[in-house]
């Protein structure tokens, strides 16, 4: 299936993802207080550090796969039966730990004014089951995507994300609103996931005549690529994920839930960028001819650009107007809205610089990423200690601003210049800062000569839409004339 096929899937299904969360998310609120969405950020640092498992073994079984799939590899069925083993057992040894550990997070971690230190406890249990099957529906989704057969990910996206997200609203509706009912729903609906993820994998692949055993050749084959990767990982769950650690203890559980879901906005551009990455890693991995994959990089850059460019400057200009809009909360928006421009612009350099990471994994090597995200770990963390027991919440969002704009000006460059991109000018002031100037100026502009009511919230939320959607417009046109934009441009174009 074509790259822009998958690409149109990936956004359609992400989009739907997307709201489904977010439009239930003041439901959670409404039924279970703000406090308990601390209790559900912690769970997303969890679920973003069993991704460090996950980050290991996808670029490795997209690759294997997409190998797979043109016939120049046979061990697939292999690898996979043996990541599944080892799966299971690493879930074992984390259960056990998360088991031991709960009494002391839900008594002296996640100090909480309202929510007994038992449902905390019993949450925290139900939350390993959960991020277990969530590894394995992730691992059964990077075959779907190695296959390219991304059409019937996102329908499956669609399908649970759905289930997972308007079933709890409707179980706390109904059946009582509780943390602990929350979970369980969560479990429920990831174990259903897993069933049907894994019944389609096992028909593509002849599965059932591989025996219950661990290959440690195959293993042995990516072994250096997968614990590059996941070493990598390890370092991002650092940088992403070490703000939030420190200040769900420093900070109140009620403080923290008003960070937390200000880092949920602003993922925000995280989803926008995923659908890009996954449409477009399996086909660089499988093509040879290295002006094909310029080609196709540049092109996935200036989407990833169109796409996230408007939405982050509409949250570093009007972040209390998105809030309120989203919400119904104008008390929410006004605590909620301090942290999230900072938070949006260090994530729209986080999700700009997805894609030229990606090309190490595409060439097969992740030293480069590994080396930077050390020091960047080690300076991100010395930073935080300093800052977050004085500033708090705004400290962090500091921090994270600042090292994604570092990334952006330094590893843009170094990771260009491996990939041996001759035009890395244009990458930077065409394909990136141009679209985030446009957006800026039409945003800046619009508020200045039409205004935006802070205080009606569907007027705001609508007058912030139309400066969105003009922008999009815009930057389209423009990255239309100079150099195309959706797969629409001659190959010439891009060195």
């Amino acid at each position: 299936m074509s790259v822009k096929v998958n690409l149109l899937a990936n956004y359609v299904g992400q989009f739907w993802v997307a709201a489904a969360a977010f439009l239930f998310i003041p439901l959670y609120i409404k039924f279970l207080g703000v406090e308990a969405y601390g209790v559900i950020g912690f769970f997303a640092v969890l679920q973003a550090g069993m991704s460090i498992l996950d980050a290991g073994v996808a670029p490795a079984l997209n690759r294997e796969i997409a190998l797979y799939s043109v016939g120049r590899s046979t061990g697939a069925p292999r690898l996979i039966r043996s990541f599944e083993i080892l799966g299971f057992l690493f879930f074992l040894f984390f259960a056990s730990l998360l088991y031991l550990l709960s009494d002391w997070v839900s008594g002296g971690w996640l100090r909480s004014a309202s929510i007994s230190d038992d449902q905390i406890n019993f949450s925290i249990v139900i939350m390993g089951g959960v991020v277990f099957l969530r590894f394995f529906e992730a691992l059964y989704k990077s075959v779907l995507v190695g296959f390219q057969r991304q059409v019937l990910l996102n329908f499956f996206n669609v399908l649970f994300s759905t289930i997972r997200n308007g079933g709890a609203a409707v179980v706390l509706m109904f059946d009582g609103a509780s943390l602990e009912r929350f979970f369980v729903w969560q479990l429920f609906t990831s174990f259903g996931a897993v069933l049907v993820c894994s019944i389609v994998v096992y028909k593509l692949l002849p599965m059932r005549e591989i025996g219950f055993f661990v290959d440690f050749d195959c293993l042995a084959n990516v072994k250096k690529f997968a614990l590059g990767a996941m070493s990598a990982a390890v370092l991002a769950f650092c940088l992403g994920q070490m703000d939030k650690i420190l200040l769900s203890y420093n900070l109140t559980l009620i403080e923290f839930s008003h960070y937390a879901l200000s880092a949920t906005v602003a993922g925000v551009l995280s989803l926008l960028v995923g659908p890009v990455s996954q449409a477009i890693y399996p086909h660089l991995v499988s093509i040879d001819l290295f002006s094909s994959r310029v080609f196709y990089y540049r092109q996935a850059v200036r989407v990833v650009s169109l796409v996230l460019t408007p939405v982050a400057t509409a949250f570093v200009f009007f972040p209390k107007i998105i809030i309120y809009g989203w919400s119904g909360s104008y008390e929410l928006s006004e605590a909620v809205s301090v942290y999230l421009p900072l938070l949006a612009a260090g994530n729209l350099f986080s999700g700009i610089m997805v894609l030229p990471f990606m090309l190490e994994y595409v060439s097969g090597r992740v030293s480069l990423v590994l080396k930077a995200n050390f020091f960047a770990v080690v300076f991100f963390c010395f930073f935080l200690l300093l800052v977050v027991p004085v500033w708090g919440g705004i400290g962090a969002a500091l921090g994270w601003f600042f090292l994604n704009f570092s990334y952006f000006i330094f590893m843009g460059w170094l990771l260009h210049k491996d990939f041996a991109l001759k035009d890395r000018l244009g990458w930077y002031f065409v394909d990136v800062l141009l679209p985030g100037a446009i957006s800026a100026a039409i945003f800046f502009l619009g508020g200045l000569f039409f205004g935006v009511d802070a205080e009606g919230r569907w007027l705001g939320l609508f007058t912030v839409f139309i400066f969105w959607f003009f922008s999009v417009l815009v930057v389209a046109v423009t990255m239309y004339f100079t150099g195309g934009v959706f797969f629409v441009t001659k190959r010439r174009k891009f060195s």
